[in-house]
């Protein structure tokens, strides 16, 4: 089996009030796996995107006020025709950007593990809960979310983890609409089955944060698939 590699990522959208659409990544294709990361005032409910399914654990809110921490990941499994997906705007602001992934099985659920949290303590140490996975050759994907009010995209650095093979910045990307907010996305890869410890990354700005992992499956090749039948 081979470890699922990222394809691209789309530009992120952001608006104060209406709905927004980010962009599907270039070059994508058939059975690729598009996960969209949405971040909004905490003072309002979660948002909803039509077509697209919420990730198990990837649906986190620190609390309720304006500066909180939240963060939701849905997916979807690309098909032909295909076009930029919506996403429900909500009263002070959403944004939201989606990261396409290559290589993962091609039914069900993608993903082997997921987990989520908060951290209510505002400062600018982002530790984000490994989990433990069951299957071999996992991409694994970290979203961080803030509700900091601020235009940036270099908000969130300094992504690390000893347990997981070349770790990469994905994502950055704050906006100062409404009240403010954003998140960071990280990706590794985890080339045994077992436990990845925490991820740590830094935030220019201290705040409560909001997180969540998904360790995403591999294809299974036909050679895997026959041995396992007692064949060849």
């Amino acid at each position: 089996m081979a470890i699922p590699t990222v394809v691209g990522v789309g530009t992120a959208a952001n608006s104060t009030t209406g709905n927004i659409v980010p962009t599907l990544p270039s070059g994508w294709a058939a059975d690729d796996i598009h996960l969209c990361v949405v971040e909004q005032s905490a003072v309002n409910a979660f948002t909803t995107m039509s077509g697209w399914t919420l990730v198990t654990n990837c649906q986190q809110k620190v609390g309720s006020t304006a500066t909180d921490g939240n963060i939701q990941v849905f997916w979807k499994r690309a098909a032909g025709g295909d076009t930029d997906p919506t996403v429900t705007g909500t009263a002070n602001h959403t944004s939201a950007r989606i990261i396409g992934i290559r290589g993962c099985i091609t039914s069900g659920n993608p993903w082997d593990v997921t987990n989520g949290g908060t951290d209510a303590t505002a400062d600018t140490s982002v530790v984000v809960t490994g989990n433990t996975t069951t299957v071999a050759d996992c991409l694994v994907v970290i979203f961080v979310g803030t509700g900091t009010d601020v235009a940036s995209t270099t908000e969130i650095s300094g992504f690390a983890n000893s347990d997981l093979g070349s770790v990469t910045e994905r994502m950055d990307n704050w906006t100062s609409d409404g009240n403010g907010g954003g998140f960071g996305c990280a990706t590794g890869t985890k080339a045994t089955t077992g436990s990845y410890g925490n991820t740590t990354a830094t935030l220019v700005n201290s705040a409560n944060k909001a997180y969540c992992t998904i360790a995403l499956k591999p294809a299974t090749s036909t050679v895997k698939q026959l041995a396992a039948l007692g064949v060849g």
